[in-house]
């Protein structure tokens, strides 16, 4: 009985990513500095399900949902998931560091309405202080030591459906992230600490039958994200599709340093359903002599002994967002 009290509460969390082609679910539970994959599962939605601008359709997205939990039996309903990346504004800016709580909030609140066209009440902000030494910030001074914040507003609709979808397929919504911090939180996990030195980028190709995302990261953040429609015929041969997805990313790269510094990419980690394909990582490494590999970002996470981990490996790529997103189970 007493040693009941004292043994430490495991802490389960869902994290739930939903893309253009499919809703992915995994369960992690932390303890005593450990986190552990309990179960996960997927299921396909029809291209209806997404809009273009990554708006859910709860119905759709509801039944996927209801169809996992069926097929894995998880122990909570607590759910964390994500709106896209492209669905959110971001603003960095500075204020004075002596302002109280109440004060820093209301300033945001300004500085919201004047980046933002819509009525205050269809957005929900989010805030944090970027952790800056003072001293190094250009915007300081000695008279008046200013903070980084970092902003961030959504649509308060797109929030709104995306919770009415959790509830109606049986989940309970405790966490709303965003897709790019979801991915920055589990490459922090798994990628060495050197592969963020700042005069090297990291490409994230994540690669799906409806389309491909091309996310750079520079020192351990997202600086770019942008989403290219495509349309992979199954039918199609493995080496046409490793051509085809070769091209892809040729071309997104070349999109992204029109706009940005030559900094040389050091590596290319393939992510998404796709990611796996026969011979793609090996394609895309000698077309863009590039160092490619296939994005693992459950490597250093233990697993529940009933999972099969053969099964677990094939799918790893395409649970990067969820990963990411239930390892916030640790604060829960």
């Amino acid at each position: 009985m007493l040693s009941s009290l004292f043994r430490a509460r495991k802490k389960h969390l869902l994290g739930l990513d939903i893309s253009h082609s499919s809703v992915r679910l995994l369960e992690m539970s932390y303890c005593k500095n450990q986190f552990r994959i309990e179960s996960y599962g997927s299921a396909s939605i029809s291209p209806e399900g997404i809009s273009g601008h990554g708006k859910p359709n709860p119905e759709l997205i509801s039944e996927a949902i209801k169809q996992i939990i069926d097929q894995i039996c998880p122990v909570t309903r607590r759910t964390a998931t994500a709106v896209a990346s492209t669905s959110v504004i971001h603003h960095t800016f500075h204020l004075p560091l002596n302002l109280n709580p109440n004060e820093l909030e209301a300033r945001v609140s300004v500085e919201a309405e004047q980046l933002i066209s819509h009525p205050a009440d269809d957005i929900v902000t989010d805030f944090y202080q970027i952790p800056l030494i003072t001293s190094l910030n250009p915007a300081s001074s000695p008279e008046e030591p200013v903070q980084a914040i970092h902003m961030t507003a959504c649509r308060r609709q797109t929030i709104q459906e995306l919770q009415s979808a959790l509830e109606a397929g049986g989940l309970e919504p405790e966490i709303i992230d965003i897709e790019h911090f979801a991915l920055e939180r589990i490459l922090h996990r798994i990628i060495p600490g050197h592969w963020h030195d700042k005069k090297r980028l990291i490409a994230i190709l994540d690669l799906s039958n409806q389309q491909s995302t091309l996310n750079m990261i520079e020192q351990g953040k997202v600086i770019y994200n942008r989403a290219h429609p495509v349309r992979h015929d199954q039918r199609t041969s493995p080496g046409g599709f490793c051509l085809q997805a070769t091209l892809q990313a040729g071309q997104a790269l070349q999109l992204f340093f029109s706009g940005h510094s030559r900094c040389p990419v050091f590596c290319i980690l393939i992510a998404g359903d796709r990611a796996t394909a026969p011979g793609l990582s090996q394609a895309i490494e000698k077309q863009l002599n590039i160092p490619c590999r296939i994005l693992n970002p459950l490597k250093q996470i233990q697993t529940s002994p009933h999972i099969c981990h053969k099964d677990l490996l094939c799918q790893a790529p395409s649970l990067h967002i969820a990963a990411g997103l239930a390892l916030r189970c640790e604060f829960l």
